[in-house]
């Protein structure tokens, strides 16, 4: 397969339909925009979405937010990230065969 300018094309394409799609599925739903009178504001009709929108949100692959349930625990938290964790205990597990090498 030809990685040119049409499969380029073509991958940009499939993002932003699926940018459009989670905004309307998902984004809609959760409204934060809300009418003086607290009803949800109206869903974007397809097709008349911001193109501006669209295309920032096909270039951060539609991370929408850094909340607490799709942002860093290190920044929300304080606590160490999954992988750090995975790192702190084989640094430990590590620095302790080696003890184990020294005392026999």
């Amino acid at each position: 397969m030809r990685r040119d300018r049409s499969f380029r094309r073509h991958q940009l394409k499939r993002i932003k339909d699926k940018v459009r799609f989670i905004r309307r599925q998902i984004w809609d739903f959760f409204r934060w925009d809300k009418r003086e009178d607290g009803t949800p504001a109206p869903p974007v009709p397809p097709g008349q979405e911001d193109p501006a929108v669209i295309g920032i949100e096909a270039s951060v692959h539609c991370k929408g937010c850094s909340c607490i349930g799709c942002g860093n625990p290190r920044r929300h938290f304080g606590e160490l990230t999954k992988q750090e964790k995975i790192a702190e205990v084989s640094e430990a597990e590590q620095i302790q065969e080696v003890d184990d090498e020294k005392n026999d």
